[in-house]
């Protein structure tokens, strides 16, 4: 049997358990990243197709974009653009850099933040 010397505790940390968790938190913002960048594009396709019925052009493909969302940047997002039609997504509206949710969410927690303590 081997003795500790009493009041001596060795603490163990588990490196392995930390990277396992950075990598699972990375791989679980990727997903979700992509999930977000694919409904977007999904949204903006249906977008198009519900304005070609009601409009008498054609679809012209595609550009791409970049996207500050509450998930994080989005890359290369897919917008969908009608020909001789400068702009008609609504989802996304043109030349915003960032998300909607994200504007509110600034502004929210902005609006929520405790107000300076009155003076005594």
């Amino acid at each position: 049997m081997v003795a500790f010397p009493t009041g001596v505790r060795k603490e163990r940390k588990a490196p392995i358990a930390d990277e396992a968790r950075e990598q699972i938190l990375k791989e679980l913002e990727e997903r979700i990243k992509s999930m977000v960048k694919e409904l977007l594009e999904d949204l903006m396709q249906e977008e198009r197709k519900i304005y070609l019925e009601k409009h008498p052009t054609k679809a012209n493909g595609y550009y791409t974009r970049d996207l500050l969302t509450l998930a994080g940047p989005l890359g290369d997002l897919r917008v969908p653009v009608c020909e001789r039609v400068t702009s008609t997504q609504k989802i996304l509206p043109n030349l915003r850099r960032t998300s909607l949710e994200r504007s509110l969410a600034i502004i929210a927690l902005y609006a929520a933040r405790p107000g300076p303590s009155p003076a005594s």
